[in-house]
């Protein structure tokens, strides 16, 4: 089987262009010529992964794989992941979604300098994006407990039967409150932190996650996959850690990152549903916390 020192899996759904440009950006700035890109193509069923397979067709290095349905984030980067471990000896696995954009001419000397220091399991970057901020990255260290995420389920199973029920407006102003009573202010931070809760859009996996998983909770289709990979760690006492020397960019808006804000009456319903699904998942396993 051949060595591979680091891959990236990239996935793709419905819009060529940033894909096109997430590729780029690994192939400009990757300090080791021994890699691969694996694009998973999630079903988009619009002609862009056939512009994809155009546009990357005399490159040795990247690899196509098309799901025959949207298998979600979860189930679809599983995917890609496993037609690496199927096929490569690989080092490092990096998990990104195709509108982020790696800026770091460092990435595997500082992966591997890291995994010399720590053997982590999974790693995240320092993560910037449109607004100038760089604060996505890391969400927190805070342990979850099954109290909290009950009471958030509750929630959630309120919000969703209240847009069931047409009372859409009821749900705008619950979440109203609830922001003007937030006073956080996240800041940038340029420190190393370990056992950290990792933002979803860039991970990057060690051989020692696979020793104990074989990629994201399959439970999941979307939604709170961050939540669940961190409480997997924990229970496992595998490490995580936020590398700030390490940059991407996140072409998404931060704005979008708001839970229930600004999106139109189906995709409302559409995020609560499957929210309420991994929020079971979530709980199952801190119920099993070892």
């Amino acid at each position: 089987m051949q060595h591979i020192n680091i891959s990236f899996v990239i996935l793709h759904y419905l819009v060529s262009d940033q894909t096109k440009k997430s590729i780029d950006s690994i192939k400009k700035n990757i300090d080791t010529d021994n890699y691969i890109i694996v694009i998973v193509d999630n079903f988009s069923n619009n002609g862009s992964i056939e512009e994809i397979e155009k546009y990357v067709k005399n490159s040795e290095k990247i690899v196509v794989v098309k799901n025959e349905k949207n298998l979600g984030f979860a189930n679809g980067n599983n995917a890609g992941i496993k037609y690496i471990n199927q096929n490569y000896n690989c080092d490092f696995i990096c998990v990104l979604n195709n509108d982020v954009y790696l800026k770091s001419s460092n990435i595997y000397s500082e992966i591997m300098k890291e995994y010399i220091t720590s053997s982590f399991a999974v790693a995240g970057p320092k993560i910037y994006t449109k607004d100038g901020k760089t604060t996505s990255n890391p969400k927190g260290t805070d342990i979850f407990t099954y109290k909290s995420v009950k009471h958030r389920q509750i929630e959630i199973n309120v919000y969703y039967f209240l847009y069931k029920m047409h009372l859409d407006s009821v749900v705008q102003l619950l979440e109203k409150r609830k922001v003007s009573k937030s006073t956080t202010n996240k800041k940038e931070n340029n420190q190393k932190i370990y056992k950290v809760q990792l933002h979803g859009c860039f991970y990057i996996f060690s051989k020692k996650y696979f020793d104990y998983f074989d990629g994201f909770d399959s439970r999941t289709f979307l939604y709170m996959e961050e939540e669940i990979l961190f409480q997997h760690l924990l229970n496992k006492n595998l490490i995580s850690v936020y590398l700030p020397q390490i940059e991407v960019f996140h072409e998404e808006d931060a704005s979008t990152n708001a839970m229930l804000q600004k999106r139109p009456r189906n995709k409302q319903i559409f995020f609560l549903k499957h929210h309420r699904k991994s929020i079971c998942v979530l709980l199952d396993i801190i119920k099993n916390r070892s």
